[in-house]
């Protein structure tokens, strides 16, 4: 698998289009569906290491409470994935509204 930087931002590379992608330390997700509009030319093509490397990801020690012992745990996640808002319950604001107007009363 090959990996370049894009606007500062890691993308999987197939050697014809660029597509998001989402970096942990133990793994990797691709959004095939989803490819680059723009034209990417890379100046650099990395491997899995290489771009963890260059992202400054690995993993660390953490604590797991459940099991009270040392586990491995990746320090950070890097994306290129476009993350959606989380979408608001009608409910909620409904009821945010209805506690608004009787508050006003």
């Amino acid at each position: 698998m090959a990996y370049i930087m894009h606007n500062s931002k890691p993308y999987y590379f197939d050697g014809t289009k660029a597509y998001p992608c989402t970096i942990t330390g133990d793994s990797i997700t691709v959004q095939f569906d989803k490819p680059l509009s723009d034209t990417v030319t890379p100046t650099e093509i990395l491997n899995e290491h290489l771009i963890r490397h260059k992202l400054g990801i690995k993993m660390i020690a953490g604590w797991d409470d459940v099991e009270d012992k040392v586990i491995k745990v990746t320090n950070k996640t890097v994306t290129s994935i476009d993350q959606e808002p989380p979408v608001e319950d009608d409910e909620e604001e409904t009821g945010t509204q209805d506690q608004q107007e009787k508050s006003v009363k």
